[in-house]
């Protein structure tokens, strides 16, 4: 299962311990327990937005935008309310600097590849992949 990370952990600008610690048994086990719910999740999310824009008929099912990923934040409770006050939520900023964070300098999943190829996304950056996610 680390084969599936690995080349999103070695790429990001993670600090060792965090690299080391996503790559202990016990992560990888509860990444690999949880894979399949987690894959739904994305999947139903990834396909929420109708209107894509130019991207519109593109292979995306595979992906997520930020839209997207804003409201699976926001539907999980993790996003701060307008009227909230809690310090454990994150704010409209945060979400979007952790979409930011996620995506790779280079287009280096199978999917985000063959979307730049095929000419149907001109940039890997506005899209997140299951990996990113």
């Amino acid at each position: 299962y680390l084969e599936s990370f690995q080349p999103f952990i070695n790429k990001v600008a993670l600090g060792p311990s965090i690299k080391a610690a996503l790559s202990t048994d016990e992560i990888l086990l509860l990444f690999k327990e949880n894979d399949e719910v987690l894959r739904k999740v994305f999947s139903i999310y990834g396909e929420r937005f109708e209107d894509r824009g130019a991207l519109k008929g593109a292979n995306l099912a595979s992906t997520m935008n930020i839209h997207e990923f804003g409201n699976l934040i926001a539907d999980s409770g993790l996003m701060k309310r307008s009227s909230s006050k809690s310090q454990d939520e994150l704010t409209k900023t945060e979400v979007r600097q952790a979409f930011s964070a996620a995506q790779h300098d280079s287009a280096s999943d199978p999917d985000e590849k063959a979307a730049v190829d095929a000419g149907t996304r001109s940039s890997h950056l506005t899209q997140m992949t299951y990996c990113e996610f």
